[in-house]
């Protein structure tokens, strides 16, 4: 089922949606008498009128063939004006609970998935950063893959291609009880929570209750039938949700090489698991939370990351200046629970990581010699300016809202 998700999320809220008799229409008063189509061109165009963005996608903020975080959630959501929120919400809800997987949506999305996975393949740090999740990002054994795992092209290439194979050969009802299989887990056996970003003047809970009256009138004329399953169902306030670490247990380094027959310079990404992910809860004062040494060395990380890779910082200056490659990069991951070294559009690599494992080796023998005093104070605004960026728009504050009440 978990290999049907690429195609699902590209289809939801993006085919056919047949609303029940008892539900009710866009604006109109009275519910509908009687069954109703709405094909997926004016589906798409009533939503985007009333919304400017929407998503639906495994993890928040994911890309095609790619999870950014979170990949244990499906998320649906939108951004909308205040006084489109109630038709806006009724749209996104019926899409997600009324959604119809005809046969010409899920071939012309499949086709056109498959053709961006031949995209995909051109571009080398795409290619390795899917290589590079695939070493990085295990199960334990006996445990499915993540769902992370299952949404690279190195995966979906083949199940794409069956798709489109059982679809062409009439047996697309196959791939609509997957695509089912999918929602009806969604709807009926897990649990999930809603995140709202509004302005501090704005009454939360006339919109709360605006999706549960939406929702309870939509979800009683859901007709697909309840499934067994084990899954917990998650309760109210389910936070902190536990987030076991992927990152696999090495005994040596791991080297992984991929050529690109289309390029002519190369790219390499160093991964290291990282202890410390989580950032202070924000539950007490920030001079209490510089007590926890834990909290003390998230901001050290914090900032020993943006020294170090910043444009025109040590890294980029030691494979840029010398002609080695066009730049070095470097980032950490919470939700991966890794921190990453990169070099990219290397003509020498060799030379690169040479000149990067000079300066680190450097810095940590002769920090002083090395890092100025300019240097810790540029690093320093970027961390600043980087953390006012994550509350400058709704979206980013419900994104920081939604990570930080997840690690409780």
């Amino acid at each position: 089922m978990r290999a049907y998700l690429m195609l699902f999320q590209d289809l939801l809220l993006g085919t056919d949606v047949v609303l029940p008799a008892g539900v009710i229409y866009d604006d109109n008063k009275e519910p509908l008498k009687s069954e109703k189509r709405i094909p997926y061109a004016d589906f798409d165009s009533r939503l985007s009128d009333l919304v400017t963005s929407h998503f639906a996608c495994v993890g928040q903020d994911s890309k095609k063939f790619s999870c950014s975080w979170l990949d244990d959630l499906f998320v649906v959501g939108f951004l909308t004006p205040y006084a489109n929120y109630p038709l806006a919400l009724r749209w996104v809800v019926q899409g997600l609970l009324f959604a119809d997987f005809t046969t010409d949506r899920i071939l012309t999305s499949s086709q056109n998935l498959l053709t961006s996975i031949a995209e995909l393949k051109r571009k080398v740090d795409d290619v390795l950063f899917t290589v590079e999740t695939n070493f990085t990002d295990t199960s334990p054994e006996g445990k499915p893959l993540s769902n992370r795992r299952h949404m690279s092209f190195l995966e979906q290439e083949g199940v794409l291609k069956g798709i489109i194979d059982k679809t062409k050969a009439g047996k697309a009802d196959e791939v609509v009880a997957k695509l089912r299989e999918i929602q009806n887990t969604l709807l009926r056996a897990t649990g999930g929570f809603m995140a709202l970003s509004l302005p501090s003047s704005e009454e939360p809970n006339t919109y709360i209750d605006t999706l549960a009256c939406e929702w309870n009138m939509c979800f009683e004329r859901y007709t697909q039938p309840a499934i067994a399953t084990d899954t917990p169902v998650i309760k109210r306030h389910p936070f902190p949700i536990k987030y076991g670490s992927r990152f696999p247990t090495l005994t040596k380094p791991l080297l992984v090489h991929v050529p690109v027959q289309s390029l002519q310079a190369s790219m390499s990404l160093f991964s290291i698991k990282l202890d410390l992910p989580y950032r202070p809860t924000g539950k007490r004062s920030f001079d209490d939370e510089l007590k926890d040494l834990a909290s003390i060395d998230f901001f050290a990380l914090q900032m020993l990351v943006e020294l170090l890779g910043r444009i025109d910082g040590p890294l980029y200056n030691a494979v840029r200046g010398n002609g080695y490659a066009y730049g070095a990069f470097i980032y950490t991951s919470q939700w991966s629970e890794k921190l990453v070294l990169g070099i990219h559009r290397a003509s020498d690599i060799a030379k690169a990581v040479l000149a990067i494992n000079q300066v680190i080796t450097d810095i940590q023998d002769n920090w002083e010699s090395c890092i100025s005093d300019m240097d810790v104070s540029l690093a320093l605004s970027i961390v600043q300016y980087e953390n006012t960026l994550e509350q400058s728009t709704t979206k980013k504050m419900l994104e920081q809202s939604i990570s930080n009440s997840i690690n409780g």
